[in-house]
């Protein structure tokens, strides 16, 4: 008989660990209650398609998520990826943030094997959880010989996405993730996953950083922009001495003349802010009429949504990356 491929099953906590007091209850439940051997152990079919090992560096509610948690779960899929005779990796996590532990891994394992991430929108014990199916199909696109040399993968309700372009767009529904504009790269039915386009190079050619083997990341805070937004809030952020800073301007990553003085200020002290849009599409304008980056001093985030700007600085600064090279970071990002 043909050995089963090898799969490592990493657990997170989260809803898909959850449970609740009565099957009608599917945004009232305790995340993370369920260890991750007895999640995957019970799905259905699973153990008949790979030879699964576990590992459960957090187990918590990503909502508490944290970068210490980051480099847990970065360092054990790195460890296991030593081996060279496992096949893939499927990591379960709450969807709360999801897409930022999948952006980090995305731009810090430079494996070609599938690193693949699901969750779920219900608790196991509610009426048609969601859980299981996507631990399944999960595993299957991380069996997959066709998600090799395509990044860190997203995988929810029948959907395969680059953790690239993914992100949550709604808090309850099971058909809560979406690429947005670049769409996804796939489905998954009857446990088969397709790709609809082939291998991006884009995607094998991202920047891999590595931010080392410590127990944290450096701190970087994002601001809210909005109607009022006054320098007060700014300095309140800027005293207690972050690293870096993403502001998540209003339209095209706007920044307020009432805090530009401070920016400018704090970037010349050594700061390094990320320009962003809280808005869900589009590419910020480097030096519009409206903004002058190159005299302020400030990065743009190009076409990353702020939370996930600033992951990649998190790396970038952790990794010792240059400022001078931060810049062509994001843009190629």
């Amino acid at each position: 008989m043909t050995p089963l491929p090898r799969l490592l099953i990493l657990g997170t906590g989260g809803t898909i660990a959850g449970a609740g007091a009565s099957p009608t209850d599917s945004t009232r439940y305790e995340a993370a209650k369920v260890p991750i051997a007895a999640l995957a152990g019970a799905v259905p079919g699973l153990a008949e398609r790979a030879e699964l090992s576990f590992a459960q560096p957090v187990q918590k509610g990503s909502y508490e998520i944290d970068s210490t948690d980051w480099q847990a779960i970065r360092e054990t899929v790195r460890q296991a990826l030593a081996d060279p005779t496992l096949a893939g990796v499927v990591i379960t996590h709450g969807t709360d943030t999801l897409e930022e532990t999948a952006f980090l891994l995305h731009h810090s394992l430079a494996d070609p094997r599938p690193v693949v991430l699901t969750g779920a929108m219900r608790p196991g014990t509610a009426l048609s959880a969601d859980g299981p199916a996507n631990v399944l199909n999960a595993a299957m696109v991380a069996l997959s010989p066709q998600a090799r040399e395509r990044g860190v993968l997203v995988v929810m309700n029948e959907r395969i996405h680059s953790a690239a372009w993914v992100g949550k767009r709604h808090f309850s529904s099971v058909q809560a993730f979406d690429s947005g504009s670049f769409g996804e790269l796939g489905s998954v039915a009857d446990a088969l996953p397709v790709f609809h386009r082939a291998s991006d190079p884009a995607l094998a050619r991202r920047p891999v950083l590595d931010p080392g083997h410590g127990p944290d990341l450096p701190r970087v805070p994002i601001l809210l922009g909005h109607a009022g937004v006054d320098a007060q809030t700014l300095a309140a952020v800027l005293a207690t001495r972050p690293a870096g800073l993403v502001f998540a301007g209003t339209g095209n990553g706007n920044v307020p003349a009432a805090l530009r003085g401070l920016l400018t200020r704090a970037i010349a002290e050594g700061l390094v802010v990320v320009r962003a849009s809280r808005g869900l599409e589009g590419t910020i304008t480097r030096d519009s009429p409206m903004f002058d980056d190159q005299a302020t001093g400030t990065l743009t985030a190009g076409r990353l949504p702020p939370q996930k700007a600033r992951v990649l600085l998190m790396l970038a600064l952790a990794a010792g990356v240059d400022r001078s090279a931060m810049q062509a970071l994001f843009d190629s990002a």
